[in-house]
C-alpha cells in the first residue's frame, strides 16, 4: 500500500492517470474509440514512414533535439508488436526526409538533414529492398530539399516541393526519377512541371492514377549563420497553406482542387487513403510570427475527390504533429510524432512513442442539401466562445449546414478555448487559429461575427483595423437584446455590412440606443433537422447523475426518465431550462410554483437543467419546505449536453425570463421553440422574442413580466393541471407550429438571400 502512495504520489504518475481518463472519454465521443498499442522503441519526431503489406516501416527521425535516430523500426499491424530493427546506410538523412513505397517490397528514401538540430541537407536518394535486405545508392536529387513530397506513381518517384537548403526557403521544383526493382536506367532526376505553389511539409498521396499534395508550410525555423552546433533560431515567419493539387497527367498541368478546410503542415507521413479518400491526421496549424509558439490540431481532415469536398472525419484523442500512419483492413495505427502539451493543449509538448489504434467506421453517405445557394462560397465564423450557451450551439449548427449546401466553412473562437474536446469538435466544423483568421478573412465570401459580445467586438475591431475593406463583408449576427451590457459593439455594429437578430424585440431594441447597418434582417433562430428527429423517438440519452456533465448519458425511455427523477404518472411535471440568473427567473418561478401547489394540493413538480455548481449548491440550500416539495436535488441538473430527454420526459415548458435591464424578456429563446417540437405546451412571459413564438391561448400561454404576471402564471399552469386534455391539444399545435415556421431549410434560403445583399 505505501509502494501504490508513493506512486500516486509522483506528477508524472498522475499525469499518465489523467492521460488514461481523456482517452477513455474522448473514446466515448466522436465515434473512433481510441486505444493504446504497443510504443515505438524510441520516441521520434520528424520521422519517415512507408508501409508494405502488413509492415509499417518508421525510419530514422529525431530521439530528441540534440540525438537523431539512425535505424528503421519495423511494425507488424497484424500482430501489432514490433518485429524488427533496421540500420541505415551512411549519407540516408535521418530527418526531413521524402519516403515512398511501392507498396510491394521497395522504399525510397530522397534527401532531407544528417544529424541532430538544424544540419545541412544531403541530396542522396536510396532504396530499401525489405525482402533481401538490401541497400541501393541512386542518382541524388538536383538539389538538396528538406521535407519534400515524394511518390511512387507510374513507375516513377516523384518528388514535388520541399524547402531549399537554407532550410527555409519553399520551392516549388517537380522531379522524377524511372525506378524498377530498387534500381534505375536513369542518369539523373527528369524536371516536370512545378508545383503552383511552393512549400514544404506538404502531404501526398496517389489515388484513382492521381498525385495528389496537399497543404504544407513556407518559411521554417532557421539554422543560426555560423552556429557551429546549427542551433535553430525561431525568428523566421511561417504561411500555413490551404492549397490542395492534384496532376492527372504526369506531362501536364497541376489543377487545383478543393482547399484544405484547415491549412495544415507537417501531416507528412500521416496521409492515408481510406476507402476512396484521402485522410489528413493531425499536423501543425499556426506559428505565431513575433513570440515564435506553434499550435498543432487533432482533427483529422477528409478529401472526397469524386465530390471534390471536404469533410471531418474525425478526431486523434489528443493535438499530434508529423506521426506516421499505417492500415490493416480497418484498423488505423499512429504512431509516435510531437503530441500537444498535457493535458491536450495545442501547443508542442513532448516526442512520443505513443502508439494510437483505432477501427475505421463504415463511411456514412455525406448529407447534402440542395439549390440552398451557398455551394462554392468561403464562409468564416467567428465564435465568442464555444460554450454550451445557445449561440454558438446554433452558429455551430447553422455551420453544419452550410457545409451541407457546398460552402468551405471555416470556425474560430474569439475566446480561444480551442483546448480539449469542444463543440467544435462534436460538430465536425473545422476549427482554425483566432490568429489565422483575419487572413482567413480576406479570402471568404462572408464573415459572420457571431454574437455582439466583447470578445467578438474586440476581434472585429482588429480585423477592421488590418483590412478596412472587410467590412463591405462583414455579418454581426446579435442574439443579444439588452444593448446596455455590449456597449463594446455599438459603435461598430453600423460598420458591418449586414447585421441580423434573432427577433423583431431585439431589432428594435437595438435600433433605439444605436446605429444599425443599412442592411438588417430578422430571422428567427431554426430548430435543426437533427433536433426536430430526435424530437420524434421514444427513447433518448439521460443523464443519470444531476450534478456532473461527464457522466455517459443511458437512453431510456419517457417513464424511465421520471421515475429516475422522482416523478410519479400522475404528477405534472414543469420544465425550465437555461443558466440560474435573475434575468431568467428561476427563482420567481420556484416560489410561484412552491405557492401553486401548495394552496391547490395539485400534483405538481419542477424541473430545472442548466446551472452550474455553485449555483445548484446555494439554490437547494436556500429552499423552503413547500420549494422542496416541489423542486428536489433529483431534478436540479447542471448543464447538459443530453438535455433533449428532459423534454421528453416533461408535460409543459416554462420561459419565465423577466430580461437583464427594462424588462425585456429573452432575445428568442430556442427552448422554448425546442420544447414546442416536443409537443409541450409552453408558457412564456409576454416580452422579447418569446411573445414573437407563443400564440397565446393556441400554442400556449403569454403572461406579463415581474410580479403581476406570477399571479397570471399560477392561474396558468393550474389550468393545465386540471385539464390535461388541453394541455395536449396546446402541446401538439405548438408541435405543428414549430415544425412550420422554425425549419432548418427556410433559415437557409433566408441566410442565403441575406447574404445576397453584400455578394
Amino acid at each position: 500500500m505505501a509502494r501504490v502512495s508513493a506512486w500516486l504520489k509522483k506528477p508524472e504518475h498522475w499525469a499518465r492517470r489523467a492521460e488514461a481518463w481523456w482517452l477513455r472519454r474522448r473514446a466515448l465521443r466522436d465515434g473512433l474509440e481510441w486505444k493504446n498499442g504497443a510504443p515505438c522503441p524510441e520516441p521520434l519526431l520528424d520521422a519517415g514512414g512507408a508501409q508494405i503489406g502488413n509492415l509499417l516501416y518508421v525510419a530514422c527521425g529525431y530521439k530528441s533535439p540534440n540525438a537523431a535516430n539512425e535505424a528503421i523500426f519495423v511494425f507488424d499491424m497484424q500482430r501489432e508488436r514490433w518485429v524488427g530493427r533496421i540500420a541505415t546506410p551512411s549519407g540516408l538523412a535521418h530527418s526531413h526526409c521524402a519516403v515512398a513505397s511501392d507498396g510491394h517490397r521497395y522504399i525510397y528514401f530522397a534527401s532531407g538533414q544528417l544529424g541532430p538540430q538544424c544540419r545541412p541537407a544531403v541530396p542522396s536518394v536510396f532504396s530499401y529492398d525489405t525482402r533481401e535486405n538490401r541497400w541501393h545508392e541512386l542518382p541524388p536529387v538536383p538539389a538538396s530539399r528538406y521535407a519534400a513530397a515524394m511518390q511512387y506513381w507510374r513507375g516513377r518517384l516523384h518528388l514535388v516541393g520541399g524547402a531549399d537548403e537554407d532550410r527555409w526557403t519553399a520551392r516549388a521544383d517537380h522531379w522524377s526519377l524511372a525506378v524498377s526493382g530498387g534500381r534505375t536506367d536513369e542518369a539523373g532526376w527528369r524536371a516536370e512541371q512545378p508545383i503552383p505553389v511552393a512549400g514544404m511539409h506538404g502531404s501526398s498521396a496517389v489515388l484513382g492514377d492521381s498525385l495528389y499534395v496537399f497543404g504544407g508550410q513556407q518559411g521554417d525555423f532557421q539554422a543560426i549563420p555560423g552556429d557551429p552546433d546549427c542551433t535553430c533560431t525561431g525568428r523566421t515567419p511561417e504561411t500555413y497553406l490551404s492549397s490542395a493539387f492534384r496532376l492527372s497527367d504526369p506531362s501536364g498541368p497541376w489543377t487545383r482542387v478543393a482547399d484544405l478546410p484547415i491549412a495544415v503542415s507537417h501531416a507528412d507521413f500521416s496521409t492515408i487513403v481510406v476507402d476512396g479518400r484521402i485522410l489528413l491526421i493531425g499536423g501543425q496549424v499556426y506559428k505565431d510570427p513575433e513570440q515564435f509558439y506553434l499550435r498543432l490540431t487533432d482533427a483529422i481532415q477528409a478529401y472526397d475527390p469524386l465530390a471534390d469536398r471536404w469533410s471531418m472525419f474525425g478526431y486523434l484523442p489528443h493535438k499530434l504533429k508529423i506521426p506516421v500512419v499505417g492500415r490493416l483492413g480497418d484498423r488505423l495505427f499512429v504512431v509516435a510524432g510531437q503530441r500537444g502539451a498535457l493535458p491536450d493543449g495545442d501547443r508542442p509538448g513532448e516526442i512520443t512513442r505513443e502508439m494510437l489504434t483505432t477501427t475505421l467506421p463504415a463511411s456514412p453517405a455525406a448529407r447534402v442539401r440542395e439549390g440552398a445557394g451557398f455551394a462554392g462560397r468561403k464562409i468564416l465564423l467567428v465564435s465568442h466562445d464555444l460554450s454550451r450557451s445557445g449561440a454558438p450551439l446554433l452558429l455551430l449548427e447553422t455551420a453544419q449546414a452550410l457545409m451541407e449546401s457546398g460552402a468551405t466553412v471555416r470556425l474560430a473562437t474569439a475566446s480561444d478555448d480551442v483546448r480539449g474536446w469542444n463543440l467544435a469538435s462534436q460538430f465536425g466544423i473545422p476549427l482554425i487559429p483566432i490568429e489565422s483568421a483575419i487572413a482567413v478573412a480576406a479570402a471568404s465570401d462572408a464573415i459572420i461575427a457571431n454574437t455582439a459580445s466583447d470578445p467578438t467586438a474586440a476581434w472585429v475591431r482588429k480585423c477592421l483595423a488590418a483590412n478596412p475593406f472587410l467590412a463591405q463583408r462583414l455579418v454581426w449576427w446579435v442574439h443579444e437584446i439588452d444593448i446596455e451590457n455590449f456597449k463594446q459593439a455599438a459603435d461598430l455594429l453600423q460598420l458591418a455590412a449586414l447585421a441580423i437578430f434573432d427577433s423583431n424585440a431585439a431589432r428594435a431594441a437595438w435600433q433605439e440606443a444605436v446605429a444599425l447597418p443599412p442592411k438588417v434582417r430578422v430571422m428567427h433562430p431554426p430548430l435543426s433537422d437533427d433536433f426536430v428527429e430526435t424530437a420524434s423517438r421514444a427513447s433518448l440519452p439521460f443523464p443519470m447523475k444531476p450534478q456532473t456533465r461527464t457522466q455517459r448519458p443511458v437512453e431510456l425511455a419517457r417513464d424511465d426518465i421520471r421515475r429516475r427523477l422522482g416523478v410519479s404518472k400522475d404528477d405534472f411535471l414543469l420544465l425550465s431550462l437555461g443558466s440560474l440568473e435573475p434575468g431568467k427567473g428561476q427563482r420567481m418561478l420556484i416560489r410561484t410554483i412552491a405557492r401553486l401547489a401548495a394552496e391547490s394540493g395539485l400534483p405538481i413538480r419542477l424541473l430545472l437543467v442548466g446551472l452550474n455548481r455553485s449555483d445548484r449548491a446555494a439554490l437547494l440550500e436556500d429552499l423552503t419546505s413547500d420549494e422542496k416539495a416541489v423542486l428536489s436535488p433529483a431534478r436540479t441538473y447542471l448543464r447538459q449536453s443530453a438535455f433533449a430527454s428532459f423534454y421528453l420526459a416533461s408535460d409543459a415548458f416554462i420561459m419565465n425570463s423577466q430580461g437583464a435591464t427594462k424588462g425585456r424578456g429573452e432575445t428568442f429563446g430556442r427552448v422554448t421553440t425546442e420544447a414546442m417540437a416536443f409537443g409541450l405546451p409552453v408558457l412564456g412571459t409576454s416580452a422579447g422574442g418569446t411573445a414573437e413564438i407563443i400564440v397565446d391561448g393556441v400554442t400556449g400561454y403569454q403572461y406579463p413580466t415581474g410580479e403581476d404576471g406570477q399571479a397570471v402564471l399560477q392561474r396558468q399552469v393550474e389550468i393545465l393541471v386540471r385539464d390535461r386534455l388541453l394541455a395536449n391539444r396546446l402541446g401538439q399545435a405548438g408541435r405543428q407550429s414549430a415544425l412550420a415556421r422554425f425549419q432548418q431549410g427556410k433559415h437557409l434560403s433566408d441566410l442565403a438571400e441575406a447574404l445576397e445583399l453584400i455578394w
